[in-house]
């Protein structure tokens, strides 16, 4: 007949769907494996319109899948997106938590001091009163 005869496969040997006794059969009777080949188009003339015929459904077929994962894709970067923005989120309130505790510890420390300047102001007060109360000589010679 004198036809060359390919088999296109997408994947590799070791996934061919067949047992290895019939590639190495069909290797011996002079059968080319195009492997790891991805066809884009296959020529036929008008003797075979059922090729043809199946040719175009699987363009079709692939052609929906083609859009399914156009979409697929476009989801997954709204998807991250919204991780993204999730972080973000995480991020500000762990920061906002511990701007809290700080804020928190700073107050203490400033209740802290005025309650100190509180006390050191009571005892000048209580000092000045003792003072008021003693007269002008015990004032005069500290008693």
């Amino acid at each position: 007949m004198g036809a060359e005869v390919h088999i296109v496969y997408r994947r590799s040997e070791e996934e061919l769907p067949a047992r290895v006794e019939e590639v190495h059969h069909a290797k011996e009777e002079g059968i080319v494996f195009d492997l790891l080949t991805n066809p884009t188009e296959i020529l036929v003339d008008e003797k075979n319109s059922e090729i043809a015929r199946l040719y175009a459904q699987l363009k079709a077929k692939d052609e929906q899948l083609s859009n399914m994962d156009d979409q697929l894709r476009v989801k997954d970067v709204q998807i991250a997106e919204k991780d993204k923005q999730i972080d973000q989120q995480q991020q500000l309130t762990l920061t906002a938590m511990k701007d809290k505790e700080e804020l928190k510890l700073e107050l203490d420390e400033a209740k802290v001091e005025v309650d100190e300047a509180k006390a050191q102001v009571e005892e000048i007060q209580t000092k000045q009163e003792e003072a008021s109360k003693k007269g002008f000589f015990g004032r005069l010679f500290g008693k």
